[in-house]
Protein backbone atom coordinates (compact mmCIF):
# COMPACT_ATOMS: atom_id res chain seq x y z
CA UNK A 1 0.00 0.00 0.00
CA UNK A 2 1.27 3.43 -0.70
CA UNK A 3 1.91 5.71 2.09
CA UNK A 4 0.58 9.74 1.73
CA UNK A 5 1.15 12.26 4.64
CA UNK A 6 -1.11 12.22 6.97
CA UNK A 7 -3.64 15.59 6.19
CA UNK A 8 -4.00 18.01 9.35
CA UNK A 9 -7.71 18.32 10.37
CA UNK A 10 -9.38 21.79 11.26
CA UNK A 11 -13.04 22.04 12.91
CA UNK A 12 -14.96 24.72 11.77
CA UNK A 13 -18.98 26.00 12.68
CA UNK A 14 -21.26 26.34 10.51
CA UNK A 15 -23.46 29.44 10.58
CA UNK A 16 -26.92 28.76 9.94
CA UNK A 17 -27.72 31.83 7.21
CA UNK A 18 -30.79 33.08 6.35
CA UNK A 19 -33.44 30.60 5.30
CA UNK A 20 -33.63 29.60 1.43
CA UNK A 21 -37.00 30.05 -0.68
CA UNK A 22 -36.34 26.33 -1.24
CA UNK A 23 -39.16 23.65 -1.12
CA UNK A 24 -39.01 19.95 -0.63
CA UNK A 25 -41.80 17.61 -2.72
CA UNK A 26 -41.50 13.76 -3.25
CA UNK A 27 -39.92 12.34 -6.33
CA UNK A 28 -41.46 13.66 -9.31
CA UNK A 29 -42.35 11.86 -12.14
CA UNK A 30 -39.64 12.65 -15.17
CA UNK A 31 -42.70 13.93 -17.59
CA UNK A 32 -44.16 15.86 -15.47
CA UNK A 33 -40.36 17.58 -14.15
CA UNK A 34 -40.02 19.24 -17.45
CA UNK A 35 -43.34 21.38 -16.97
CA UNK A 36 -42.93 24.84 -14.98
CA UNK A 37 -45.56 23.53 -12.57
CA UNK A 38 -45.04 19.71 -11.77
CA UNK A 39 -47.25 18.14 -9.67
CA UNK A 40 -45.47 15.91 -6.88
CA UNK A 41 -46.06 11.97 -7.11
CA UNK A 42 -43.96 8.97 -7.11
CA UNK A 43 -42.16 7.70 -9.96
CA UNK A 44 -42.15 4.06 -8.78
CA UNK A 45 -44.22 1.71 -6.82
CA UNK A 46 -43.02 -1.35 -4.24
CA UNK A 47 -42.47 -4.50 -6.15
CA UNK A 48 -42.46 -2.27 -10.35
CA UNK A 49 -39.52 -2.17 -11.94
CA UNK A 50 -37.56 -4.17 -9.55
CA UNK A 51 -38.02 -2.12 -6.67
CA UNK A 52 -38.85 -4.63 -3.80
CA UNK A 53 -36.92 -2.95 -0.19
CA UNK A 54 -36.47 1.18 0.73
CA UNK A 55 -34.43 3.10 -1.24
CA UNK A 56 -31.55 4.38 0.84
CA UNK A 57 -29.37 6.03 -1.30
CA UNK A 58 -29.24 7.56 -4.64
CA UNK A 59 -26.63 9.26 -6.91
CA UNK A 60 -26.95 10.84 -10.33
CA UNK A 61 -24.37 11.35 -13.16
CA UNK A 62 -24.07 10.43 -17.03
CA UNK A 63 -22.28 7.95 -18.73
CA UNK A 64 -21.30 9.26 -22.34
CA UNK A 65 -24.74 11.75 -23.23
CA UNK A 66 -27.07 9.51 -20.88
CA UNK A 67 -28.31 10.47 -17.90
CA UNK A 68 -28.12 7.59 -15.59
CA UNK A 69 -29.12 6.89 -11.55
CA UNK A 70 -27.59 3.80 -9.28
CA UNK A 71 -29.50 3.26 -6.00
CA UNK A 72 -28.67 1.40 -3.18
CA UNK A 73 -32.10 -0.08 -1.10
CA UNK A 74 -32.08 -1.65 2.20
CA UNK A 75 -32.11 -5.40 1.05
CA UNK A 76 -28.38 -4.77 -0.47
CA UNK A 77 -30.06 -4.32 -4.16
CA UNK A 78 -27.64 -1.91 -6.42
CA UNK A 79 -29.32 -0.77 -9.37
CA UNK A 80 -28.78 1.15 -12.75
CA UNK A 81 -31.41 2.95 -14.15
CA UNK A 82 -31.46 5.51 -17.35
CA UNK A 83 -33.43 8.50 -16.60
CA UNK A 84 -33.99 9.18 -20.28
CA UNK A 85 -36.03 6.25 -21.26
CA UNK A 86 -37.12 5.60 -17.44
CA UNK A 87 -36.30 2.06 -17.99
CA UNK A 88 -36.69 -0.37 -15.36
CA UNK A 89 -33.61 -0.08 -12.78
CA UNK A 90 -31.47 -3.07 -13.78
CA UNK A 91 -30.14 -4.79 -10.87
CA UNK A 92 -26.56 -5.00 -10.96
CA UNK A 93 -25.17 -6.15 -7.76
CA UNK A 94 -25.99 -6.74 -4.08
CA UNK A 95 -24.46 -6.33 -0.69
CA UNK A 96 -24.71 -8.28 2.04
CA UNK A 97 -26.67 -5.29 4.19
CA UNK A 98 -28.44 -2.40 2.85
CA UNK A 99 -26.87 0.29 0.94
CA UNK A 100 -26.82 3.36 2.48
CA UNK A 101 -23.96 5.74 1.05
CA UNK A 102 -23.51 5.99 -2.39
CA UNK A 103 -21.49 8.61 -4.81
CA UNK A 104 -20.77 8.95 -8.77
CA UNK A 105 -17.81 10.38 -10.18
CA UNK A 106 -15.04 9.56 -12.96
CA UNK A 107 -11.78 7.56 -12.30
CA UNK A 108 -9.59 7.20 -15.68
CA UNK A 109 -11.72 9.26 -17.39
CA UNK A 110 -14.68 6.48 -16.90
CA UNK A 111 -17.92 7.24 -15.31
CA UNK A 112 -17.68 4.91 -11.88
CA UNK A 113 -20.15 4.06 -8.72
CA UNK A 114 -19.41 3.84 -5.14
CA UNK A 115 -21.42 2.17 -2.48
CA UNK A 116 -21.39 1.65 0.88
CA UNK A 117 -22.90 -0.62 2.98
CA UNK A 118 -23.83 -1.67 6.14
CA UNK A 119 -22.04 -4.61 6.17
CA UNK A 120 -18.66 -2.67 6.07
CA UNK A 121 -17.72 -3.29 2.10
CA UNK A 122 -16.90 -0.16 -0.10
CA UNK A 123 -17.57 -0.97 -3.83
CA UNK A 124 -16.58 -0.04 -7.31
CA UNK A 125 -18.88 -0.09 -10.25
CA UNK A 126 -17.52 0.79 -13.63
CA UNK A 127 -20.88 2.32 -14.90
CA UNK A 128 -19.48 2.14 -18.48
CA UNK A 129 -19.38 -1.53 -18.89
CA UNK A 130 -22.23 -3.39 -20.06
CA UNK A 131 -22.48 -5.32 -17.20
CA UNK A 132 -20.66 -3.57 -14.04
CA UNK A 133 -19.78 -5.88 -11.49
CA UNK A 134 -18.78 -4.63 -7.86
CA UNK A 135 -15.60 -4.54 -7.17
CA UNK A 136 -15.05 -4.85 -3.13
CA UNK A 137 -12.51 -2.16 -2.25
CA UNK A 138 -9.24 -3.66 0.03
CA UNK A 139 -9.47 -3.09 3.86
CA UNK A 140 -13.35 -4.22 4.73
CA UNK A 141 -14.82 -2.35 7.32
CA UNK A 142 -16.05 -3.64 10.50
CA UNK A 143 -18.54 -0.62 11.06
CA UNK A 144 -21.61 0.26 8.84
CA UNK A 145 -20.50 2.66 6.33
CA UNK A 146 -22.70 5.71 6.30
CA UNK A 147 -21.38 8.29 3.29
CA UNK A 148 -19.33 7.73 0.51
CA UNK A 149 -17.75 10.30 -2.35
CA UNK A 150 -15.26 10.76 -4.98
CA UNK A 151 -12.50 12.88 -6.01
CA UNK A 152 -9.21 13.84 -7.44
CA UNK A 153 -5.87 14.57 -5.23
CA UNK A 154 -2.22 14.93 -6.37
CA UNK A 155 -3.32 13.56 -9.95
CA UNK A 156 -5.00 10.73 -8.14
CA UNK A 157 -8.96 9.83 -8.23
CA UNK A 158 -9.69 8.61 -4.99
CA UNK A 159 -13.26 7.08 -2.88
CA UNK A 160 -13.44 8.34 0.57
CA UNK A 161 -16.05 6.76 3.08
CA UNK A 162 -16.88 7.47 6.56
CA UNK A 163 -18.47 4.37 9.08
CA UNK A 164 -19.51 4.67 12.29
CA UNK A 165 -16.04 3.87 13.99
CA UNK A 166 -15.27 7.40 13.26
CA UNK A 167 -12.91 6.59 10.76
CA UNK A 168 -12.26 8.29 7.33
CA UNK A 169 -10.96 5.98 4.70
CA UNK A 170 -9.22 7.18 1.07
CA UNK A 171 -9.13 4.31 -1.56
CA UNK A 172 -6.68 5.11 -4.78
CA UNK A 173 -9.47 4.05 -7.43
CA UNK A 174 -6.27 2.97 -10.29
CA UNK A 175 -5.35 0.03 -7.95
CA UNK A 176 -8.68 -0.42 -5.67
CA UNK A 177 -6.00 -0.14 -2.78
CA UNK A 178 -6.49 2.04 0.50
CA UNK A 179 -4.52 4.96 -0.19
CA UNK A 180 -2.59 6.69 3.03
CA UNK A 181 -3.98 6.41 6.79
CA UNK A 182 -6.93 7.90 6.45
CA UNK A 183 -8.53 11.39 7.73
CA UNK A 184 -8.27 11.18 11.92
CA UNK A 185 -9.47 13.57 14.34
CA UNK A 186 -12.96 13.67 14.69
CA UNK A 187 -14.71 11.31 17.66
CA UNK A 188 -17.76 10.88 16.13
CA UNK A 189 -18.51 9.48 12.85
CA UNK A 190 -19.02 11.63 9.89
CA UNK A 191 -22.54 11.31 8.69
CA UNK A 192 -21.87 13.27 5.08
CA UNK A 193 -19.04 14.03 3.24
CA UNK A 194 -18.08 16.62 0.30
CA UNK A 195 -14.91 17.57 -1.79
CA UNK A 196 -13.98 20.94 -3.27
CA UNK A 197 -11.09 22.50 -4.61
CA UNK A 198 -10.15 25.48 -2.43
CA UNK A 199 -7.37 27.60 -2.68
CA UNK A 200 -5.72 24.94 -5.37
CA UNK A 201 -6.13 22.12 -2.88
CA UNK A 202 -8.17 19.22 -2.65
CA UNK A 203 -10.41 20.15 0.59
CA UNK A 204 -12.55 17.17 1.97
CA UNK A 205 -15.37 18.14 4.82
CA UNK A 206 -17.26 15.75 6.84
CA UNK A 207 -20.44 16.50 9.08
CA UNK A 208 -21.11 14.21 12.22
CA UNK A 209 -23.80 13.70 13.83
CA UNK A 210 -22.30 15.59 17.33
CA UNK A 211 -22.98 18.88 14.79
CA UNK A 212 -19.16 19.24 14.07
CA UNK A 213 -17.51 20.29 10.57
CA UNK A 214 -14.42 19.37 10.44
CA UNK A 215 -12.06 20.14 6.85
CA UNK A 216 -8.66 18.57 5.61
CA UNK A 217 -6.25 19.55 3.01
CA UNK A 218 -5.44 16.84 1.14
Amino acid sequence: METAERPAATTAILTPGPPADWSASRLLRLEQARSRSPTASKDVRPGRDGLDAEVKSIATGTVGDRPIAVTGSADGTVRLWDLRTRAGGRLVGAHDAAVGAMAIGTARGQTVAISGGEDGDVRLWRLTESSPIGVSLGGRISNAVKTVAIGAAHGRDLALAGSDDGAIRLWDLATARLYGPGLTGPGTGPEALGICSLNARTTVLSGHWDGTLWTWSL
